[in-house]
Formats: structure tokens, sequence, C-alpha cells
């Protein structure tokens, strides 16, 4: 009866080896395994199937060079070990999803104050983050601008367009908020029907200081390098949140 190891011995029938070289690659594959296992966060029968996988390559390699199985199989996992390392970085790496969360807060804080689109030719025209697409009390309220946004993060979608600048994702970011925005309004205005707050009746001798609020979706422009970072972010619109966000998201 033979007391070979019958795992090694298939080893070395299935790739041409001594039955001294199969053993020792068996064991040191094994403390492999246990190590890829643990670097990437899966079981050590995956990491003991991906190590295999590279058994045929190897083999290859060894009778085309020609050198030994053993070193054609070093060759091969040092090859290789980058693109292992890539994937555990990626696993560890925020989502786009967490990474957005952190960024368009921040975002929303630079926009307090700033005072909104009015669409219109030539001297008509004042830039601003554009609300177009939200109805807005604009024939009785002037200098519209951003008061306070309160997001509800638990909305963000992420949708990543078909496509790519390099190995950059461009796509859009979408998020439900409730907007409250301020402006002026003449006095005798503000006794007409309206969803305006008075804040500051006696502004000036014309004028009153008025607020309202204004469910929307916020939509920004993102440049993202998956497991990276966020290269670029940028608010594009406000649209009516009363209708419902887009459902389709890609998250990653």
């Amino acid at each position: 009866m033979s007391n070979k190891n019958p795992k090694a011995k298939r080893l070395a029938d299935a790739y041409r080896l001594r039955y001294a070289e199969a053993l020792n690659v068996m064991r040191e594959d094994s403390d492999l395994a246990e190590e890829l296992a643990e670097e990437l966060e899966i079981s050590r029968a995956e990491a003991t199937r991906r190590i295999e996988e590279q058994y045929a390559a190897a083999r290859q390699r060894a009778d085309e060079r020609p050198v030994s199985f053993r070193t054609a199989l070093a060759e091969i996992r040092s090859e290789q070990s980058l693109n292992i390392q890539f994937e555990a970085l990626a696993k560890a790496a925020p989502s786009v999803e967490e990474m957005l969360r952190e960024e368009i807060p921040a975002l929303c804080q630079r926009l307090i104050g700033e005072m909104i689109e009015v669409p219109g030719e030539d001297d008509l025209y004042v830039p601003g983050p554009k609300f177009n697409e939200v109805e807005l009390p604009r024939d009785v309220v002037d200098e519209i601008s951003i008061h306070n946004i309160d997001l509800d993060l638990d909305t963000l979608v992420w949708n990543r367009a078909d496509v790519y600048e390099g190995d950059a994702h461009v796509g859009t970011a979408e998020v439900r908020a409730q907007v409250t925005l301020d402006g002026f309004m003449f006095k005798h205005d503000t006794y007409g029907d309206h969803d305006v707050e008075v804040w500051t009746f006696d502004w000036n001798d014309q004028m009153s200081y008025v607020g309202f609020v204004r469910e929307v979706v916020l939509e920004f422009e993102v440049t993202v390098r998956p497991g990276m970072a966020i290269d670029n972010i940028e608010f594009a619109a406000a649209t009516d949140g009363r209708a419902p966000v887009n459902p389709h998201s890609i998250s990653g």
C-alpha cells in the first residue's frame, strides 16, 4: 500500500512533476491559501481554487522557456501579486455612494447664500444654481437665494453613465432635499395669496425679507475613479421633488 499523499500524487501526475516537487508545491500553497483568504476576505476554498488555477499556466511556461515548474509558478505569482493587491485595496476602499455621502453635504454647504439662476437673455440673465424646473414665486419674490439645504441621504442614487475618461467613471448623483429659499418681496404683495412666509416685514421702506420651502431632487455631475476618489463633483440642477427619483442605481 502506497504511503504517498494522494493529492500530491495527483498534482504530480497532472502536471508532470516529481512527487517530491509536487509535495513541496502543495505544502507551500497551503500557507499561501491561508494568507490569500485573509487578505481578500474570501474563503480558504476559494483561495485554494485561485491558486490551483495557476498550475496550467505554469506548466505551459515551463515547457516553452524552458524553466522548472516551480520557477514558472513563482514568476506567474509575482506578476499577479499586483492585481491581488489592487483587489484588496478596492475591497477596503469606500464605495462611490459612501464617498458621495461625504462630498454632497460639503458641496451643498457651499451653495448656501448663492442666488439661483434667473433665466433670460443678455442683461436679463443672472447666473447661479439652476432651479428652473422647480415651481417658484418669481413673479412676486426677487433675488431668490438658497437659505438652507436639508438632505435626505437615504434617497441618494448614483447613476453611472456609459461614458469613460481613461479609468474614470462619469455619471450623475441624485438626492432628495428640502430646500429653504429666501428673497425680497414688495410689502403690498405680502398680503396676497401665496405660500411665502414673511420673515422681516420692515426690511426697508418698500421690501420685506421672506422665505419659502420646496421639496426638490438635487442632481450632481460626478467624475469618480472607483476605489480611489471623486475627481470632480458639481451641482447640476434642482427638479421638482414631488416626482419619484429614478430607482435605477449602480453603486461601488
